[in-house]
């Protein structure tokens, strides 16, 4: 999981490290990579945190351009990040990106795979009428980057696995919705996830 997020090339980052009060020795590897690495700042929950809660304090932590969550189970190509951002710079109504994905389990079996056909580009409201009438978002929360003015005070919020609907449809009101046609992450199921005890949130610059 910490690899995976410093490991994102042609971006300058800030890495929220959260453990969300684990018992296990989370907090030593967390503590040791924060001190081996000035791009990360490390929070401890005191309390276990609900899953969109420990989402939220993430984001209010955050001081990037451009803000994304990355689950410790979860992986990444090393230029998601960068792509992403490519995406926005060049399109300035973009202001959420998404990408297609793989599924694995915690073993690294391959479960499936999730490739939209939907626009490089497309006005918000194509967006959300789109997921309304098949019941599935093209933008996933591990697997997504949002400007930091369209997120604002905007929070994830409501029933579990449908807190980032509404966290989307709000900004697909006023910003254009973004995605990269290509498998660029893969989502490791985890029996033991909340979506994860931890939850490492990148929030990058870019370089």
């Amino acid at each position: 999981g910490i690899r995976n997020a410093l490991g994102q090339v042609g971006v300058e980052l800030e890495l929220i490290l959260s453990d969300n009060a684990s018992s296990d020795k989370t907090e030593d590897i967390c503590m040791k990579a924060a001190a081996e690495d000035p791009r990360i700042r490390f929070f401890r929950q005191d309390r276990l945190l609900g899953l969109y809660e420990h989402h939220n304090f993430c984001l209010e932590k955050a001081r990037g351009k451009y803000l994304g969550f990355f689950h410790d189970h979860d992986l990444h190509a090393p230029d998601f990040a960068q792509r992403c951002i490519q995406l926005m710079e060049t399109h300035p109504r973009v202001g959420l990106v998404g990408a297609d994905w793989r599924m694995e389990n915690e073993t690294g079996e391959f479960l499936g795979e999730r490739r939209f056909r939907v626009p490089e580009v497309e006005p918000g409201r194509n967006y959300v009428e789109r997921t309304i009438r098949s019941g599935r978002s093209s933008v996933a929360i591990p697997g997504a980057l949002m400007r930091r003015e369209v997120a604002g005070k905007r929070r994830l919020e409501g029933a579990k696995g449908f807190g980032d609907f509404k966290l989307w449809f709000c900004i697909a009101e006023d910003w254009d919705i973004g995605h990269l046609k290509e498998t660029l992450w893969t989502m490791r199921q985890s029996a033991d996830a909340q979506s994860a005890t931890t939850i490492l949130q990148m929030t990058a610059d870019v370089s």
